[in-house]
């Protein structure tokens, strides 16, 4: 998020609360605790929509990348044996896609086929 807006809003509590939340996942991904992480960026995209709007790039990139990530980890998971997680991740994208989340997000129907 530093990276899109201008340095003076480096500090101001949104950018912040985003670059935390985007830490913590990060910090639970590399611990494999893949439900944790997911939560930790849905709170980053709720955050970036309401800073940067329903049609900014970086937001639906956001979306993306959450939504990819909770595939790939959901097949992690399923190759642990831990279904339910499995499970948790695989509705966690499928909700990220519903058209009342992002109505206007045109790659709905790319990312719901990953």
């Amino acid at each position: 998020i530093k990276n899109i807006v201008p340095q003076d809003l480096h500090h101001h509590e949104d950018v912040m609360t985003i670059h935390e939340a985007e830490g913590d996942a990060s910090f639970c991904y590399a611990y494999a605790r893949f439900v944790e992480a997911a939560e930790n960026l849905e709170q980053a995209i709720s955050v970036r929509q309401q800073l940067l709007g329903d049609d900014h790039e970086e937001f639906l990139r956001s979306i993306e990348s959450y939504v990819v990530s909770c595939n790939n980890w959901s097949v992690q998971c399923m190759s642990k044996g831990n279904f339910t997680a499995a499970l948790e991740l695989l509705k966690k994208a499928e909700a990220m896609t519903e058209a009342d989340n992002v109505p206007n997000y045109q790659r709905r129907v790319v990312l719901r086929a990953v």
